[in-house]
């Protein structure tokens, strides 16, 4: 079983993401057998990483790098799945300031479960699209309202539209089955999304990209889905790497 870690940070001008990413690099590297590919803007900056594991590329298209006041335009994680090599069986994406504290053989046996069962891991999938919706129109506590109100759903879907369906999981750890059609789906439905997200300024606020990471998999055809612990089950850490 093959697995490719894909990573993505993007230099905005503080450099504390570009250093978690680089000790995670060294982790994944150091703790696992298996290949990493980088997407960044600033290859310099990881020049002093070498390795016949890694793979660095600079394929940030150009004019995609904004501000909204302070806060950095996450969406821009789709680079990471953009043109990935076919030749794996899963790929796993890590946000840059996750930790691997361990990889062992029950690591390798639970991936190698989802590749026979599942087509995509990730945490926070009792989150759902059509229940953001219903508590949004309900005036109770939402997470997404943000969301909901930027990409305007209500004006543009019905309550019992498909992509109600997406699960809007937690964006730091996402597991897929390599099926190079649908990665390529979710990549550009969720490129589409983040240039409608540019072309309004950040309107409402851009974090929280679960929401696009969801309806990306629902729209490409992900549907044997699975909640993964990537703490308990896998061995990484959020935030381990970021301070």
């Amino acid at each position: 079983m093959k697995i490719l870690f894909t990573l993505v940070t993007i230099d905005c001008g503080n450099e504390m993401y570009l250093h978690a990413v680089k000790n995670l690099i060294n982790e994944l590297i150091t703790l696992t057998p298996h290949n990493v590919i980088l997407s960044t803007n600033n290859i310099v900056f990881f020049d002093d990483l070498e390795s016949d594991r890694l793979i660095k590329r600079n394929n940030i298209e150009e004019g995609v790098v904004y501000k909204f006041g302070s806060e950095f335009n996450y969406n821009l994680k789709y680079h990471a799945f953009l043109d990935l090599p076919p030749n794996y069986d899963v790929i796993i994406y890590l946000d840059c300031d996750i930790k691997l504290k361990q990889w062992d053989e029950n690591s390798e046996k639970i991936v190698k479960m989802f590749e026979s069962e599942y087509d995509f891991g990730a945490t926070r999938l009792n989150c759902i699209l059509g229940d953001q919706v219903k508590y949004y129109l309900e005036n109770q506590s939402c997470l997404f309202r943000h969301k909901i109100e930027s990409y305007k759903i209500l004006d543009n879907y019905s309550i019992d539209d498909e992509i109600m369906n997406s699960k809007l999981p937690s964006e730091h750890f996402l597991v897929f089955k390599n099926d190079q059609s649908k990665i390529s789906k979710f990549a550009n439905k969720w490129r589409e999304l983040n240039n409608y997200m540019q072309s309004i300024n950040g309107m409402g606020g851009c974090w929280g990209d679960g929401f696009e990471i969801g309806i990306s998999t629902n729209f490409a055809g992900f549907t044997k889905q699975i909640d993964l612990n990537s703490d308990g089950h896998l061995g990484f850490i959020f935030n381990g790497n970021k301070y």
